[in-house]
């Protein structure tokens, strides 16, 4: 343990160590090994390196970094996994549970007598000393910025893909036999082997040969005769070993940071089918190159290999689109020019004093969110924010704004957040007393309820019932009003922030996010728990009957096509005249709270969000009913406005339809595809979990909270008079 072996290796000083248990996830020396400190202080000394790049500290230990800075050497980390947090390297606990983002060790590891604590203060401690952290995927990015990384100090790097050779040998197919690729080797749990053996023993005999590579028989011990294991490879023998196979299959359970092997599959023409486990999703497009299946779902994955194996022409399509997509992949020479770049750029910095910019700390900064809403509009914008915040250490408390307590509280407070708040005698008090304690005030809204001028456009305003008409308008003017004494403006939308921008106040973009609470009852629910086959339309108010209205001919179209297929319309709702005549194939449910919902969801086989886009005022509406059908899997047919077509990156998450006849052909194709349903909704719940949950949208709050703190000024406002 500890002993120092000194070679050279072409050319260069090679020092060897033994790392001991240092390579035990559990174990203090993973993170801070005492023999390798002063080892490497040696070589630095002897060595006198003018940067220092670092790949792996794992078994190493934090030292090296210290050793480093001590010795005046700038200090580059290539990331390849989570082990700055996750002691498992890959977010798998030891049970083979897929740990969510971010990732909290402590609740999945099952070892109760590992300081989980120090480690997380020693590693954090650490940070400063580095001047970049480079990381191979968005994916991987985005979940280090939630997990607290310095946005500044991080920058994406893909891993260069090295091209086929030029006597690369032609691919040869077998007629009638799809060959599935496994790349995975042995005795790896984390990638998903027996996921990939569930599969194989779903799907007939004589349809397909596996080509197990590295595995030995008795990892599985399938005992069929399409199942072969051939010996592991070397990386000199990709060009021939891809040209034997027709799909790859990356079946992970554990997260994968980037997935070489699913690009050097793709640059050889070889489509991929991958679990959603993070780095292989940012190379698939479904469809197009390959196929996504959820992480563990060994039947998806059989299905897709089945449909493959049933449309050929389908299977070469996907090997065309392999070869297309990957002249996107990096080379390994721009990986080089790339990480040089960054060397001089970092030699530069330390020659004019170490690089170390930190934004503002938000750690112990208290925020007071008060509202006159409740409901799923209060549990979007105000909780879900809330526990966002709670994970970059800002504490908050939820109140109504008349509530008694807001007084105390507005005393200990950093910021205050009215939401959908009108002007009122209370407000008023409010706003004094924050202009008196010097308060910053931000006014937040899901609607363009604040815009005097903009919000003239509303449905609501045109509603038949002229007193619901009127008190929307009354209360409209009431929040715009409130809005103009505020210093700015969050909203859920692009379009909202051009309202606050044309107001003159500084806008925010926070979209809607989910929340743990609501994630936990989603997962919970059966998706297409119906006996017959189902869409719906579930509305918050009542003014969207002209929504309905609009593409109730295509519904009806949809009903007579498929005898069975019924409708639930949720909420205050009206049943267009078109759609009388199918009233006994209609169920009219209340509206349901937010935590009732995703049951009801979850019965749906395709879930309706149309939208009239024409004004400003629905231009401007949020893609909350793709989020809450996305959280229970279940696929949605949309309109395709701004927030639809960006939150379903431009229909890959969703069906876009914006004419009667794409409607009703869109619903018949997915009502009848139970695989593209799945494919869909399994998708758009991914994608959901990944970029709207908490942790995802923490980093979001931070740097606004920043500005709002530090570079927005206080109105020079104050309420006065009559509120109007």
């Amino acid at each position: 343990m500890g002993e120092v072996q000194r070679e050279i290796w072409e050319g260069s000083p090679l020092w060897r160590i033994n790392l001991g248990s240092g390579l035990e996830a559990f174990s203090a020396q993973g993170y801070r090994n005492l023999e390798a400190e002063p080892a490497f202080a040696d070589f630095l000394a002897e060595v006198r390196p003018d940067i220092l790049h670092v790949h792996g500290l794992q078994g190493l230990g934090i030292g090296l970094l210290q050793a480093a800075s001590v010795a005046g050497v700038p200090i580059v980390v290539t990331l390849h996994d989570w082990w700055w947090f996750c002691p498992c390297l890959f977010g798998l606990s030891p049970s083979d549970r897929v740990c969510s983002m971010p990732l909290r060790p402590e609740g999945c590891s099952g070892c109760d007598s590992y300081d989980f604590k120090a480690r997380r203060e020693a590693l954090a401690a650490a940070l400063p000393l580095v001047d970049r952290f480079l990381v191979p995927s968005n994916f991987l990015y985005d979940s280090l910025l939630a997990q607290g990384f310095p946005e500044e100090r991080l920058e994406i790097s893909p891993n260069g893909t090295a091209r086929p050779s030029s006597d690369a040998p032609e691919k040869e197919s077998l007629p009638g036999i799809l060959r599935i690729g496994f790349f995975g080797g042995a005795g790896n749990r984390e990638k998903g082997l027996a996921d990939l053996g569930a599969a194989i023993r779903e799907l007939p005999i004589g349809r397909f040969q596996f080509l197990l590579y590295g595995v030995p028989r008795t990892d599985l011990e399938l005992h069929r005769s399409d199942v072969v294991h051939p010996p592991a490879f070397e990386p000199v023998d990709l060009d021939t070993v891809c040209a034997g196979v027709d799909v790859l299959v990356v079946p992970s359970r554990m997260r994968e940071s980037f997935s070489l092997v699913t690009r050097e599959a793709m640059v050889r023409g070889v489509p991929v089918v991958a679990s959603e486990c993070g780095g292989p999703e940012e190379a698939i497009v479904d469809g197009s190159n390959g196929f996504r299946f959820p992480i563990g779902d060994s039947r998806a994955l059989a299905a897709i290999l089945q449909r493959l194996a049933d449309d050929r022409p389908l299977e070469a399509s996907l090997a065309e689109g392999a070869s297309r997509s990957a002249v996107e992949f990096p080379s390994i020479e721009d990986q080089v020019r790339q990480t040089t770049s960054l060397y001089d750029e970092v030699l530069r910095e330390n020659s004019c004093g170490r690089f170390s910019p930190k934004k503002p700390a938000l750690e112990g900064l208290r925020v007071l969110f008060l509202s006159a809403s409740d409901g799923a509009p209060l549990r979007y914008r105000v909780h879900h924010a809330a526990e966002s915040l709670g994970l970059i250490g800002v504490s908050s408390r939820v109140l109504h704004y008349a509530a008694p307590e807001v007084d105390e509280e507005m005393r200990h407070t950093d910021l205050m957040i009215l939401f959908r708040t009108p002007y009122d005698a209370a407000v008023e008090r409010l706003l004094r007393k924050a202009r008196k304690y010097y308060l910053p005030v931000v006014f937040s809204a899901d609607d363009l309820i604040f815009h005097p001028e903009w919000v003239l456009d509303a449905p609501a305003l045109e509603h038949e019932d002229g007193a619901l008409a009127q008190g929307f308008r009354e209360s409209a003017m009431a929040c715009a009003r409130t809005a103009s004494f505020c210093d700015a403006i969050i909203g859920s939308s692009p379009g909202l922030i051009a309202a606050a921008e044309d107001l003159g106040l500084p806008g925010f973009l926070l979209r809607n996010s989910t929340g743990s609470l609501l994630e936990d009852i989603s997962q919970r629910c059966s998706t297409g728990a119906g006996d017959a086959p189902r869409m719906g339309y579930f509305s918050g108010t009542d003014t969207h009957d002209g929504d309905l209205a609009a593409i109730a001919p295509a519904l009806a179209g949809a009903m007579k096509e498929i005898p069975a297929l019924g409708l639930t319309l949720g909420g205050p709702l009206r049943i267009p005249p078109i759609l009388r005549p199918l009233e006994h194939r209609i169920d009219q449910v209340p509206l349901l709270g937010w935590s009732e919902l995703p049951a009801e969801l979850a019965r749906m086989q395709v879930n309706l969000a149309p939208l009239e886009t024409s004004g400003r005022f629905n231009a401007s509406k949020s893609d909350v009913k793709f989020l809450e059908a996305a959280l229970v899997g279940v696929p949605t047919v949309a309109s395709p406005s701004p927030e639809f077509l960006r939150g379903t990156l431009d229909g890959r998450l969703a069906r876009l339809a914006d004419t009667l006849p794409a409607w009703e052909e869109t619903v018949v194709e997915l009502v009848r595809s139970p695989l593209r349903r799945r494919c869909l909704g399994d998708s758009a719940r991914a994608a959901v979990l990944r970029a709207r949950g908490p942790s995802s949208v923490a980093t979001d709050w931070g740097d606004s909270l920043r500005e709002i703190l530090t570079g927005v000024p206080r109105s020079a406002l104050v309420p006065s008079g009559a509120p109007t």
